[in-house]
């Protein structure tokens, strides 16, 4: 049986002899439009904060985490007494090296992201496809939890949380999974209730074709657009709460590097020590203008007619 997948405007015609249930969208290559205008300057620059990630071993000069008491407080440009290679950022009160800091808080804040984003996604999506395609007392349920979940501010649910169970990688991780999850299931399940009503799916089930594989191999990659497109404007805003959270001292706990921690650090000593609190808070600022920029232009491309109201 031949399905397809087309975009708004775009014909339907199943390609000759297709038998594997989806047929490819026919459009341009979203990373040639992606790299137009704006777009190019965003992707380089997120792209350059997740190799520093990646590479944040190999690039940071000193360890991230222990310093010297004695080179406390260091301005940016101050020589380091073993080292011939300075304090670039200068130094924290504890002698740790602030550009060896925001390397690493860049590789803790976006494996948080994506990690939050990866749970909060499969879980959402799972639920809004069951719920649409079931509809009637499941539908209902699960909406109802959902529509529990939205009503809730998600930085005051995820701080709750976050005191309950205690601050650490793990924690911050499953806790913006439980406090995302519903967004996804939302927008699944709208997408899910116009799509069981397509022919291929009708015809899937005349087929006797089991309902957990239409959802899967029918269903699922024809919501993968909108919720890649909500998955990339989660990202900046799972920065954001994963920062908070830390700097309220419930997130990533110390002496790891995280942005928000760091910031927090030196919040109390911006007359005499700006460059602490400076760095890292231009790091996530930076960050997240550039992931913003890139779901932008995703939302023009994949979702031209604003199914996603995140």
């Amino acid at each position: 049986m031949s399905v397809e997948r087309s975009s708004s405007g775009d014909s339907n015609t199943a390609e000759p002899g297709s038998t594997s249930g989806v047929a490819v969208r026919r459009r341009k290559p979203i990373f040639s439009q992606l790299f137009r205008g704006t777009g190019a300057l965003a992707v380089l620059i997120v792209g350059i904060v997740t190799l520093a990630g990646i590479f944040a071993p190999l690039l940071a000069p000193f360890e991230p985490e222990f310093g010297l008491l004695r080179e406390s407080l260091l301005p940016p440009g101050s020589g380091a007494q073993d080292s011939s290679f300075p304090y670039l950022f200068g130094t924290d009160r504890f002698g740790r090296d602030v550009l060896s800091r925001v390397l690493h808080g860049s590789r803790v804040s976006l494996a948080v992201a994506a990690m939050s984003v990866a749970v909060a996604g499969t879980i959402g999506t799972a639920i809004g496809i069951v719920a649409g395609y079931y509809g009637g007392l499941v539908d209902a349920l699960l909406m109802r939890l959902a529509d529990l979940v939205l009503s809730m501010p998600i930085i005051l649910l995820a701080l709750v949380l976050a005191v309950l169970v205690g601050p650490s990688f793990f924690n911050v991780v499953l806790i913006l999974g439980v406090v995302l999850w519903a967004e996804y299931a939302r927008q699944a399940r709208a997408e899910t209730l116009a799509i069981r009503e397509r022919e291929y799916v009708l015809l899937a089930r005349v087929a006797g074709i089991r309902k957990a594989a239409i959802m899967f191999r029918h269903i699922l990659p024809n919501v993968l657009d909108t919720l890649l497109v909500l998955a990339t404007l989660q990202v900046a805003r799972v920065i954001i709460i994963e920062a908070s959270l830390s700097f309220l001292g419930v997130g990533i706990p110390p002496p790891a590097p995280a942005w928000g921690l760091m910031v927090s650090e030196g919040r109390g000593l911006l007359k005499t020590a700006w460059w602490i609190a400076l760095f890292p808070g231009l790091a996530i600022t930076i960050t997240i203008l550039g992931i913003n920029i890139i779901a932008d232009r995703l939302k023009d491309i994949l979702d031209p007619h604003g199914k996603v109201t995140a």
